[in-house]
């Protein structure tokens, strides 16, 4: 058995050392990936910006158009006074007199304003 005299007491100390280059090596190209990935995905984004912008542009563009169309009209009606048949009746009179290829009928519906010269 031990005797007292014979147990020594001191510090004892551990040293741990953990070789992590795999591990390193892994997360950077883990890294890499992810932003080749998020390269891919931004690059789809702004495809669909464009595309997304070019299908907005004609409906709006009409929609602009029409309210001009729209005005114009009001203020041809407050300033004749015409109603939405006479209107109608003059649109289809330039239509026909613009048909015509002689041009006294044409010079006819100029004067009448019903067409350009």
């Amino acid at each position: 058995m031990a005797t007292a005299s014979s147990i020594r007491a001191g510090v004892a100390y551990v040293e741990l050392t953990v070789d992590n280059t795999l591990l390193m090596r892994g997360l950077k190209q883990a890294q890499e990936k992810l932003k080749a990935f998020s390269a891919t995905v931004s690059s789809w984004g702004r495809s669909l910006a464009k595309v997304s912008a070019f299908a907005i542009e004609p409906p709006a563009l009409s929609a602009h158009t029409f309210s001009e169309a729209a005005s114009a009209m009001t203020r041809v009606r407050g300033i004749t006074g015409a109603t939405p048949d006479k209107m109608a009746a003059r649109q289809a009179w330039k239509r026909l007199l613009e048909s015509f290829p002689l041009p006294p009928l044409r010079g006819l519906a100029w004067r009448a304003g019903l067409a350009a010269p």
